[in-house]
């Protein structure tokens, strides 16, 4: 029985090793064998002070040629890292980078979610401390060796101790006083361990050591400074002369500091004197000073850490740090490239896709914890540039809220305007809906197919953020406006046709573009103007705040007032003017052969009397009579304009009342005219004034039918646009990436707002082209200019202004204005010329990439 189970066991066994693949073998041979880790001989590090003399010494052993021991050193190091100032300030470094967004690519650049999430593991965030202690501790040494037994995944990584390896022979040492060891560069270890550094690498806290220890040192002095004068010296005085009493007196002024009091007798007197020798104060200044000069060696600067500093300063700090963040992801990026995913996949089955795969950080703005910490702090008493929060954040930011209440324009350029009274506003709005909408001509029109769940869920969740003063009316809401505009977008689509969905990319601008941002602003006003209503309801008639089940009853039946009756009156209005648009279009363009209109009503009994008063009326297409007397007229208004050959005839009665919708869609590019209720109440509130102009941010995009990934703004500025897009569309086509030319905003009314072209790659970026002939120092122009907008990314485009372009010169001037750390906030340059473009990052500049790249751009399509 024995020798069958003997037999059996050896053919499986011979089974497995032919048909198991590497990685099997490999999980089978860890599982058997052990980590190094495990037969160090580590001892206990002695925890006596640390002076210069044993820094001196330590960097000595652990340079010596022949034997380096860094035993000293480690001990220096851990000794070093229990200060508090040195210990934050590194954990702001490392924690940055595991924090980052990443993501894992294939070699197409497509992110692959699973191979993602094999990362997200506390293993990797080990992996990512140890190898980024590197900058402060020297070379470092990971062990990659535990696996889980059940799902074959890496469960944990082990540092070697500095004093347990020599780099320079690439062996693991059990004891740091050994000479010989297990060679880890080289051989089947050699899957199994990341060496992260230079071999003779000692980091920043070799340098940093004296400032450390004198700060340690100023701890100490002021120790004694308390023992000494902290409390001052004490005076007895006594009459009595018997050595028993003196002895007790002596005996208990040494107690004195301890217990904090004494108890006398008869005539004696207790007294403190020189408590004030010297000034304490200086301990501070010499601490300060040395927490000062950590933070500028870590961090770039001496006020990040302890919020000391002031706006301008935090700024530049926050850059400074942000450089060396991105170097430090630049170094983690390469080492899990280059050495933890071609060990991922040797060590297990379970990695085995790592082999072709890439590890990539996601485009994130600048620290979102940092400037938060700023934005809230600064918030109440500056100004802040929402286009640079956005770009920093990564989020479109599309209002300010009124507990940072925006400043209000300077007494002087323009004087303030009283405010009109909100509620005579609200009044007559209401008016103007309720009077008009319903004694109308179309009384039978059914429904519009809006929904109303979706307009319930969104009030629902306004009234409570109302209620708990989250919102204000004046921060407006984005999803309110979008959710108006949605439904009214869509009715002038039906009214208009399909030419409603043009791509208005050759600068000339179109109808159909100028209604829809009509139509958005008038969305934006008008949610405004319900969230005041709202606002208003929130108290009873005593002044108190409704409780909130009473208050959501009002604010349901306000959303159905606004929402329901109202909305339908605008989408059957907004679907009539697009199309009399399109038809006055049409008029023009036959007015040659039909040069007069002739106003008509439907004829039935439902026709206001105004309305019929203008029937059978001809006109001329260019008469001032079809600018004020187009259709539709008002609420529901049926009538209709007719081109006919017949001559002029009729006038407008006297007396004539003024139409509600008084005006030409056509000609005045409105469908609700920007005079109304609507916006003299947006407009009376500089808050919301400014904000609406910033919600143009998150206006719909209209796609390139040329290619899809260019999209436009409803907002672009039409002055560049033709130039935008063909140089967007040169970038979607050579590059393969989204370009959107970006909404341009009026900044006399959004002040500190920069208008960037474009948004590329989640980078402001902008267009600089037409440089003068042949001149390559214009590109030191186009940083300046660049500067002032705040950009993170360049767009060159060369095509224009040099007949041969010379792509050493333009890489000489690019190199004037990166170098030396100068502009260190450019992500990315796109370089244009002819037919060719080429994408430059800062990784390619610091690679020294650029000059290559750039030659790229005289190649032959």
């Amino acid at each position: 029985m024995k020798n069958l189970l003997n037999n059996f066991y050896k053919k499986a066994e011979r089974y497995f090793l032919e048909n198991a693949t590497v990685q099997e073998l490999n999980v089978h041979a860890v599982q058997k064998g052990s980590a190094k880790s495990d037969f160090l001989e580590v001892q206990t590090e002695s925890m006596q002070a640390q002076t210069l003399e044993v820094w001196k010494l330590a960097l000595l052993l652990a340079n010596d040629y022949q034997n380096p021991d860094k035993t000293m050193l480690q001990t220096l190091y851990n000794n070093l890292l229990l200060d508090n100032h040195l210990g934050s300030i590194i954990d702001s470094r490392i924690l940055h980078s595991q924090r980052s967004p990443f993501k894992i690519i294939d070699n197409a650049g497509n992110e692959v979610e699973d191979l993602s999430e094999l990362l997200e593991r506390t293993w990797f965030e080990d992996f990512v401390r140890i190898a980024l202690s590197n900058r402060f501790e020297g070379v470092k040494l990971i062990e990659l060796y535990e696996l889980d037994p059940f799902t074959k995944e890496l469960s944990e990584v082990e540092e070697i101790p500095m004093a347990h390896f020599d780099a320079v022979r690439g062996i693991i040492k059990r004891r740091p006083d050994e000479l010989h060891g297990w060679p880890y560069k080289e051989g089947q270890l050699a899957n199994h361990y990341i060496q992260v550094g230079k071999d003779k690498d000692l980091g920043l806290l070799a340098k940093m050591a004296p400032v450390i220890l004198s700060k340690k040192l100023g701890f100490g002095s002021w120790l004694d400074y308390v023992e000494k004068y902290g409390v001052g010296n004490l005076f007895i005085t006594t009459d009595r002369e018997d050595a028993g009493r003196l002895k007790q007196l002596v005996e208990a002024a040494k107690n004195f500091k301890a217990s904090g009091f004494m108890v006398g007798r008869g005539n004696e007197k207790f007294e403190i004197k020189g408590g004030d020798a010297g000034n304490p104060a200086n301990f501070d200044l010499l601490i300060d000073r040395a927490n000062s000069e950590m933070s500028k060696r870590i961090l770039g600067g001496s006020g990040i850490t302890d919020e000391k500093s002031f706006v301008g300063s935090a700024e530049i700090q926050f850059r400074m740090a942000k450089d060396r963040y991105d170097s430090d992801r630049l170094l983690l990026k390469n080492v899990i490239n280059q050495q933890l995913f071609p060990r991922l996949a040797k060590l297990s089955p379970v990695y085995t896709a790592f082999a072709n795969h890439y590890f990539e950080w996601q485009e994130e703005p600048e620290d979102p914890a940092y400037l938060k910490d700023l934005v809230t702090g600064l918030a109440p008493h500056f100004e802040l540039d929402i286009e640079e929060l956005s770009q920093r954040l990564g989020v479109q930011i599309l209002s300010q809220k009124n507990n940072a209440t925006l400043p209000q324009p300077e007494e002087g350029d323009e004087k303030k305007k009283p405010r009109p009274n909100v509620k005579a506003l609200l009044d007559e709005i209401t008016a103007f809906y309720e009077t008009h909408h319903d004694c109308g001509h179309d009384h039978f029109v059914e429904p519009t197919a809006l929904d109303f769940g979706r307009w319930d869920a969104l009030i629902d969740r306004i009234a409570k953020d109302l209620h708990e003063g989250r919102l204000k009316p004046e921060d407006l809401d984005s999803d309110a406006i979008n959710a108006t505009y949605s439904e009214l977008n869509q009715a002038g689509r039906n009214g208009y046709g399909k030419d409603w969905v043009s791509f208005p990319g050759d600068g000339k601008g179109n109808l159909p573009n100028e209604l829809k941002k009509n139509l958005y602003m008038f969305s934006g006003a008008k949610t405004y103007a319900m969230l005041e209503q709202l606002n208003g309801l929130l108290y009873d008639k005593d002044g108190k705040l409704r409780p909130y089940n009473e208050y959501e009853v009002f604010a349901r039946k306000l959303n159905r007032q606004y929402n329901r009756n109202w909305l339908q009156a605008e989408w059957q209005t907004a679907r009539t003017a697009a199309q009399m648009a399109q038809k006055w279009e049409g008029f023009q363009k036959t007015k040659d052969l039909f040069p007069n209109l002739e106003f008509r009503t439907v004829g039935d009994d439902r026709v206001r009397e105004a309305h019929q008063d203008l029937h059978g009326i001809i006109k001329p297409i260019d008469d001032a009579f079809w600018a004020k007397y187009f259709p539709p007229l008002d609420w529901r208004c049926r009538c209709d304009a007719v081109p006919t050959a017949a001559g002029p005839k009729g006038k407008v009665p006297e007396g004539m009342p003024e139409p509600n919708f008084k005006g030409n869609v056509a000609l005045d590019g409105e469908i609700f005219t920007k005079k109304g209720n609507f916006f003299k109440l947006l407009n009376s509130n500089q808050n919301a004034k400014r904000n609406m102009e910033l919600m143009k941010l998150n206006a719909p995009y209209v796609k390139s039918p040329q290619n899809k990934k260019v999209e436009v703004s409803i907002f672009a500025d039409q002055r560049d646009l033709k130039q935008n897009v063909e140089s967007a569309l040169k970038i979607a086509d050579n590059l393969d990436i989204k370009v959107q030319i970006r909404a341009h905003l009026d900044t006399n009314i959004a002040k500190g707002f920069t208008n960037a072209e474009y948004y590329i790659n989640g980078n402001l970026s902008d267009l600089k082209i037409n440089f003068e002939e042949n001149n390559y120092k214009a590109i030191s122009n186009a940083f300046t200019a660049a500067k002032k907008q705040r950009l993170s990314s360049i767009v060159f485009d060369f095509t224009n202004s040099f007949k041969n372009l010379d792509t050493t010169r333009v890489a000489s001037e690019m190199n004037k204005n990166l170098n030396s750390g100068k502009n260190s906030r450019y992500r990315e340059f796109i370089f244009i010329y002819k037919n060719n473009v080429v994408l430059i990052t800062r990784e390619n500049i610091l690679k020294n990439e650029m000059e290559a790249i750039l030659k790229k751009l005289k190649s032959e399509p």
